[in-house]
């Protein structure tokens, strides 16, 4: 894998001000006077380059981890999403040691795991920023292996929220959402089998409660829509890869959305 560190050299020293390049969305944030009402919760200490980026390199292991310059700005979710990667590399480290231990044994070429997870802004406005990342691993097998996952933070309160705590009334939302979903999932599943039958596995609509979702929308605005993030796996074979079904807020589900996460207060 191509080390992260020569993408983040120009992030030698961010200010709370500082944000990343504007053109560039999945990795958006503030531009000058931009979203400055939650400039309260955001840090005044400079944070280094090194800060927002793990990694670890040997002839064993390969550990790739980081989170836009925009995280800087907030110590408590930078401190959360860190702990969780070192936690992951620990682990990747006594795989990559009992890999390295089992190979020797059976007189077998070395061969390094891996570990990619680099997080992207997916929609922020002042009140919430939510977070998305594809990781991919391997640990041995016949192939790598890939995940999503994403991360609601609460940028007034300080704090992690559920996807459902964005909205007055849960079940009701849930209940028209997964509808929508599901249909749109049946019909991507449609086109990419042909006519093929699937396993009896990936026949039904995988459960969106557990599901990472990041939200559609411009940036500083309101949610207009959401992409429910599904990993191989998950709603068909490995053939199939990952699924990433998009279905958009009428006004109706908008109006579920609490105010204070449409901008509004």
């Amino acid at each position: 894998m191509r080390p992260i560190i020569a993408a983040l050299a120009s992030l030698a020293l961010l200010s709370a001000c500082d944000g990343e390049p504007a053109n560039d969305t999945s990795t958006a944030s503030a531009e000058p006077g931009d979203l400055n009402t939650d400039r309260d919760e955001e840090s005044d200490e400079p944070i280094l380059a090194e800060d927002l980026i793990l990694d670890e390199y040997s002839p064993t292991m390969e550990f790739e981890w980081s989170v836009p310059a925009l995280i800087g700005r907030y110590p408590k979710l930078l401190e959360t999403l860190r702990q969780r990667a070192e936690a992951t590399r620990s682990d990747l480290a006594e795989t990559a040691r009992e890999q390295a231990q089992f190979r020797a044994e059976e007189e077998l070429p070395p061969q390094a795991v891996m570990h990619d997870e680099r997080w992207r802004v997916a929609f922020r406005n002042p009140a919430l920023i939510n977070l998305k990342v594809e990781a991919h691993n391997y640990t041995g097998g016949a192939h790598p292996n890939s995940f999503f996952q994403s991360k609601f933070w609460d940028t007034e309160e300080q704090r992690e929220v559920e996807f459902s705590d964005l909205f007055i009334n849960w079940p009701v939302a849930r209940d028209t959402l997964s509808k929508r979903y599901c249909a749109a999932l049946d019909e991507m599943r449609s086109e990419r089998r042909d006519g093929r039958t699937a396993s009896a596995d990936f026949e039904d609509c995988p459960d969106l409660d557990e599901q990472p979702i990041a939200l559609i929308g411009p940036r500083g605005g309101e949610p207009n829509g959401m992409t429910v993030l599904l990993s191989p796996y998950v709603a068909g074979p490995y053939a199939e890869g990952p699924y990433e079904v998009s279905i958009s807020f009428d006004r109706d589900l908008q109006e579920m959305l609490k105010a204070r996460y449409r901008g509004e207060g």
